[in-house]
């Protein structure tokens, strides 16, 4: 369907439903626009830790949503607020632990995995300490 831009608003009763949806989001695309100009923005995905598996990202989620409950509680209810960040101090730190013994059993396991081969073992020591390319 192709709508005419009305002026006047006497005009708008010929619209139906979608003609007044049209009309409002052309309106309301013309003020932002106006407003806040559109740019393209790059967004550059920085790929996961190899260690970083299913059990860390069910962790975090997890973490980030007792940190927001916590955040939410009401602070003139004392017991409850207390207890909110009580429980989301205790998975944050049981998260911590979990993504330090995961890092350090995959570096372990590597580290033993390419023991017998010293090029390959140099390089997967300089990738845990960060020095050389990043990887594509």
């Amino acid at each position: 369907m192709i709508y005419v831009a009305l002026c006047h608003p006497d005009d708008w009763s010929e619209l139906d439903v979608d003609g007044l949806a049209w009309l409002y989001d052309t309106e309301i695309t013309t003020l932002l626009d106006q407003l806040v100009p559109s740019r393209a923005v790059t967004c550059r995905r920085h790929p996961s830790h190899p260690w970083f598996d299913r059990e860390c990202r069910v962790a975090k989620c997890l973490t980030r949503r007792l940190e927001s409950a916590s955040r939410q509680t009401d602070p003139d209810d004392v017991v409850a607020a207390t207890a909110a960040k009580a429980t989301w101090t205790t998975q944050r730190r049981a998260y911590i632990a979990l993504r330090r013994h995961k890092r350090d059993t995959f570096w372990q396991n590597k580290m033993d995995a390419e023991s017998h081969d010293p090029r390959q073992l140099w390089r997967s020591l300089d990738a845990l300490l960060g020095r050389g390319r990043a990887p594509p």
